[in-house]
């Protein structure tokens, strides 16, 4: 699985852009994989929160993910 965040600054009191491109393909067929893509804003001081809310959400996607493969 991999994962991109890109964050921007968009404007002068602290609001940020959050781009998040996730890619997910099964290693043993090509066909299968998914593409998902995000975009928030929030402010500076929300951050710590949107980290911790963020780690969850790919953790838990993660853990799914895994739990669809075969042994």
């Amino acid at each position: 699985m991999q994962v991109n965040l890109t964050f921007t600054l968009i404007d002068r009191i602290g609001t940020i852009q959050i781009d998040i491109f996730i890619h997910d393909e099964w290693q043993f067929d090509s066909f299968d994989h998914v593409h998902m893509k995000f975009r928030m804003r929030t402010t500076m001081g929300q951050l710590n929160d949107l980290s911790a809310q963020l780690k969850r959400f790919i953790r838990r996607e993660t853990d799914h993910v895994s739990s669809l493969r075969p042994e």
